[in-house]
């Protein structure tokens, strides 16, 4: 097991080991104190009249605002300790960089924690014993001759002071707490007028006894202290989170600043619930129809009312790490690795030690549709859509960015599975027995990892957590099926590429992907978190890639429509039209659909218009895990044909993996067949023809071209010249057939016409005889299409060029795009036409 496993909680951390958003939050407190500290009134300007009115009253706190595991804590220790802090290039953030220059009139109190509190504590009584307790421990730091001169009575008489408003805190706190004391009318009386009493001047008085204390502190000489009261867990304890709100909104001395951490989100639940219950206590005896009225009124006044309590500009609000910093955060945890100076590179030149992208890289696994030579993969690179140094992540693994806790468990977790492959041993090709066990407790430990998800998304119900959970879990089977509960879908972005005699191509390229669960009796499906549908998507990527894996080729990805997509649109009529699909290989995951798009769309923007050999490129690369080379250079005729080249001569012994270089193979040479109008060089057709000779990939070619030339006679019925070149296209014979028959009865209807003209004029052109005019006689028909023939018929009538014979010139000129059709490299894979039947 690894050194140090016992995961560090929240601690002090140097600025270059906060996240983007913790260094937000220390420069914005940082901002807020040194204002506060400004706004502290000086020594020899001490008023002690009661104002009727403070017409330089603030709020006196800021807000760390921040879900439970984001790092608020350690926001709050990083402040505490900022005389220590440092920057590892250049200077520190103006703010923080003024609150370490004045951090010498700070006082900081002891932290209040909120979770331990108990239900009927007095806060206001807490804080005063935190500002008792610094008093106490200034004086007993005091040399001993320093009472010898008369500082015990003035000690003694703040002491005092202190004590008396600690007694009327009490009293003060059961009226704010709502508490009475009796149910007879004088005694209550009494209580009312003692607690309005002990509340007057309130303000005023916190500040005196401050003041007297900050004469005690001999450090501070003339310059007016701050006292800082650092609030911890504040939405651990939803039923004392709104008086501590009021109670900072009530003293506003300048004496006394407050920094909060927590989460407004429940304090503003809170708010709203305490609001509805008591307006449902006014709507007693009124019909239950007020009930939607209620909530909005209950909502809009504990919306006002946290804007009033916490004011939006001193809030700051810490966030998820994003993937980059959660692959780096397992670096910073130790006081060793923060000053290893190997923290400070980029983490795409190095693998950090003791990071959560060390562990990734360092554990393992055969992927089934992997590369036959290069079958085994890190989980890093599972996670990479492409080498190192792109820093693209796919959308499966953005799980692991969540809150630095939740990091740190990643990086806890994956040190143990590291630790156990080494004592295991991993598959390295000679062991597989060994290997299979790995994987085995490799995919328990990160299912459980991702139930933990689910138990933590707010969004769901407890019903559905709860379904969701037992669906993964591990204990029961490690068979999953995804296909029952998920439901997939992406949105799409239309962009049209080119335009073609005859259609247009278009791509459809996906901008982002929504992961539903299946409600349970019919319920309607319930969309997730970002996170929880990426932990689902990696849960199936993974268990489907790994060896013998845990499902079998995945009917998810199947009947999903995700990736990107390109079709070359055939327009019939005005608003009708024929589409034929640029194929993609049979992915297994998701991860090799996006990984595909991010491909595909880095080559279509530097392709100069080669779309055909852009969309090539990427699927090679993805099939043979290369990576992307956008522009000219990863075009090269030579680099593609050396990629078919190596994808037709594998030998694959996984199904997976076979099954994958069949599609492969087929959809790159759907992409020569001229209907895609892919415009691919037909020099490539050469790399092909060993695979060619392969049943089941021929079969596969055959099959779909039929299901195109199916649905476009469906389309169009029987009138076929609404769009003759596809039909050309798609089925040379059958085009062929239609084309004669077509010439033939033209020619029949031709013959008499022209047997009458010459007859009128047969003085004048005697080398002309009848036979020679009958233009049907002694032609051969060819029921395969041959340029011969049509040789033949441009002799019979070039001679003889009347206006009629134009329309027959037009189908001559159609006859020999079917020959070329016919001689198309794909076409001869196609089974023969039926016989065309002999005209009598």
């Amino acid at each position: 097991m690894s050194q140090n496993s016992l995961r560090i909680e929240a601690i002090p951390l140097t600025w270059d080991s906060l996240s983007e958003f913790q260094r937000n939050a220390v420069e914005a407190v940082s901002k807020c104190l040194v204002d506060a500290i400004d706004a502290v009134p000086s020594k020899d300007r001490q008023d002690h009249s009661i104002p009727k009115l403070d017409r330089n009253r603030r709020s006196q706190l800021v807000f760390i605002d921040g879900d439970r595991g984001t790092g608020k804590s350690s926001v709050l220790l990083t402040l505490q300790d900022l005389k220590e802090m440092t920057k590892d290039s250049g200077t520190l953030p103006e703010s923080v960089e003024l609150l370490k220059d004045k951090l010498n009139r700070v006082v900081w109190l002891e932290t209040l924690d909120m979770e331990p509190l108990s239900k009927g504590a007095n806060l206001f009584a807490a804080i005063l014993a935190r500002i008792a307790k610094e008093l106490d421990t200034n004086m007993s730091n005091l040399p001993p001759l320093a009472a010898a001169f008369g500082e015990q009575d003035s000690y003694a008489d703040v002491q005092s002071q202190l004590q008396q408003l600690q007694n009327d805190a009490a009293i003060v706190w059961d009226r704010l707490d709502g508490n009475g004391h009796g149910v007879d009318p004088q005694t209550r009386a009494l209580w009312v007028m003692q607690a309005e009493k002990a509340g007057l001047d309130l303000n005023h008085r916190i500040g005196k006894v401050l003041e007297g204390i900050a004469r005690e502190f001999r450090t501070f000489k003339d310059k007016p202290p701050l006292f800082v009261l650092p609030v911890d867990d504040f939405d651990l304890a939803p039923a004392h989170c709104l008086e501590l709100l009021r109670l900072i909104r009530m003293v506003t001395t300048p004496r006394l600043f407050f920094v909060v951490a927590g989460n407004t989100r429940i304090a503003e639940t809170v708010l709203k619930l305490r609001c509805a219950g008591q307006l449902q206590s006014l709507s007693e005896g009124f019909s239950s129809s007020y009930t939607n009225e209620i909530k909005d009124c209950a909502a809009e006044i504990a919306i006002n009312n946290m804007r009033k309590l916490i004011p939006p500009g001193q809030r700051v609000r810490l966030a998820e790490l994003r993937l980059e910093e959660a692959l780096d955060i397992g670096a910073i945890t130790t006081e060793n690795s923060a000053k290893d100076k190997t923290v400070k590179k980029s983490p795409h030149k190095e693998i950090l030690e003791g990071s959560l992208r060390e562990k990734l890289n360092a554990l393992r696994f055969e992927v089934n549709q992997a590369p036959t030579n290069a079958n085994t993969m890190s989980f890093l690179q599972f996670l990479l859509l492409d080498d190192f140094s792109v820093g693209s992540y796919a959308t499966n693994a953005e799980w692991l960015a969540g809150t630095p806790r939740q990091v740190l468990d990643y990086v806890e977790n994956f040190s143990h599975l590291v630790d156990l492959g080494a004592r295991n041993g991993t598959y390295n090709g000679k062991n597989r027995h060994d290997g299979s066990l790995f994987n085995d407790r490799l995919l328990v430990a990160l299912l459980e990892d991702i139930q933990r998800l689910i138990n933590e998304e707010w969004r769901l119900t407890y019903i559905q957590r709860e379904w969701l959970a037992d669906m993964l879990d591990p204990s029961v089977s490690t068979s999953i099926n995804l296909k029952a509960n998920l439901i997939i879908s992406q949105n799409f972005q239309e962009q049209r590429l080119r335009e073609f005699e005859g259609g247009e191509i278009v791509n459809f390229n996906p901008t982002s992907t929504d992961v539903h669960i299946n409600g349970k009796n019919q319920e309607t499906p319930v969309l997730v978190s970002r996170r929880l549908g990426s932990g689902l998507l990696f849960v199936h990527d993974f268990a489907v890639s790994l060896w013998g894996g845990y499902f079998r080729h995945s009917p998810l990805t199947y009947e999903t429509i995700l990736g990107s997509r390109i079709f070359a649109t055939w327009k019939i009529e005005a608003e009708n039209f024929f589409q034929i699909r640029w194929c993609s290989p049979d992915w297994w995951t998701f991860r090799d659909f996006e990984r595909f798009t991010v491909h595909w769309s880095l080559h279509s923007g530097q392709c100069d218009g080669q779309y055909g050999s852009a969309w090539l490129a990427a699927t090679l690369e993805v099939v043979l895990n290369e990576k992307c080379q956008a522009g000219s250079s990863g075009l090269n005729p030579v680099r593609l044909g050396e990629f078919i080249t190596t994808v037709v001569e594998e030998k694959p012994t996984r199904t997976a993996r076979r099954l994958l270089r069949e599609s492969c193979l087929v959809i790159v040479a759907l992409l020569f067949a001229p209907e895609s109008m892919s415009e691919l060089n037909a020099d490539y057709w050469s790399f092909l023809n060993k695979a060619l000779n392969e049943a089941e990939i021929k079969g596969r070619i055959q099959k779909t071209r039929k299901q195109w030339l199916a649905e476009f006679l469906k389309l169009v019925g029987i009138n076929i010249s609404q769009n003759e070149e596809l039909y050309a296209m798609l089925a040379p014979k059958l085009a062929w057939e239609y084309v004669i028959n077509d010439i033939q009865k033209y020619l029949e209807g031709q013959d008499f016409i022209l047997r009458k003209e010459v007859t009128k004029k047969v003085n004048k052109k005697a080398s002309y005889s009848l036979d020679d005019l009958n233009l049907t006689s002694r032609l051969n028909y060819s029921d395969t299409p041959s340029s011969n023939f049509l040789t033949e018929l441009q002799a019979k009538i070039e001679n003889i060029n009347p206006d009629e014979l134009d329309t027959l010139k037009e189908r001559i000129k159609y006859a020999e795009f079917v020959v070329s059709m016919h001689n198309h490299p794909i076409n001869q894979l196609m089974e023969n036409a039926p016989p065309r039947k002999k005209r009598k």
